[in-house]
């Protein structure tokens, strides 16, 4: 009986030595980005909570980090897919060099979002690594959509008012 233990103790760790089990909680997000667009994210930390980042990429492309304690509501990208300077005024932390990584202590517990932007160089395939699990965070990519309700609305909105005002002309003659 003694022996048979032995025998499954030894078998077990036999088969948790061969088969790998991850226990690590990592993510990876594997995607394309065009030059001048970004993709957001987002992640939930308690206080005290470290949150590591990385970004593979493919040579020669120029991608940037950001890290911030509040819901971004634009992407700080100007139209010749250049940085707004203020970003840094707001980010959290950030990460422009060759190969942008990120290491932060959450100093409360809330909602962080995380911002990777290609900046030059075309377009390319990159990997974020994270050593906690993140959530896509989209932000409205319409451009031009509020001046575009605004002038729609406007135009119908004139339309009707010189189609009622016809109609009430041509209403008093027949009288």
């Amino acid at each position: 009986m003694k022996n048979f233990k032995k025998k499954i103790l030894f078998l077990i760790i036999v088969i948790a030595l061969i088969i790998p089990i991850n226990w690590a909680a990592a993510f990876n997000f594997i995607d394309y980005l065009e030059e001048g667009e970004s993709i957001f994210f987002l992640v939930a930390l308690k206080e005290n909570d470290s949150l590591y980042l990385k970004v593979n990429h493919e040579p020669n492309k120029n991608f940037t980090l950001f890290l911030f304690n509040f819901r971004p509501t634009q992407t700080n990208i100007n139209q010749d897919s250049t940085l707004d300077p203020s970003i840094f005024n707001v980010a959290s932390a950030y990460n422009v060099s060759d190969q942008p990584s990120l290491r932060y202590n959450a100093t409360s517990e809330k909602i962080y979002y995380i911002q990777l932007i290609l900046i030059k160089n075309g377009s390319a395939l990159f990997t974020l690594i994270s050593n906690r699990d993140l959530s896509r965070y989209y932000l409205p990519q319409i451009r031009g959509f509020i001046p575009f309700i605004i002038f729609s609305v406007s135009v119908v909105l004139s339309g009707l008012f010189l189609f009622l005002k016809r109609k009430s002309i041509f209403v008093k003659k027949e009288k």
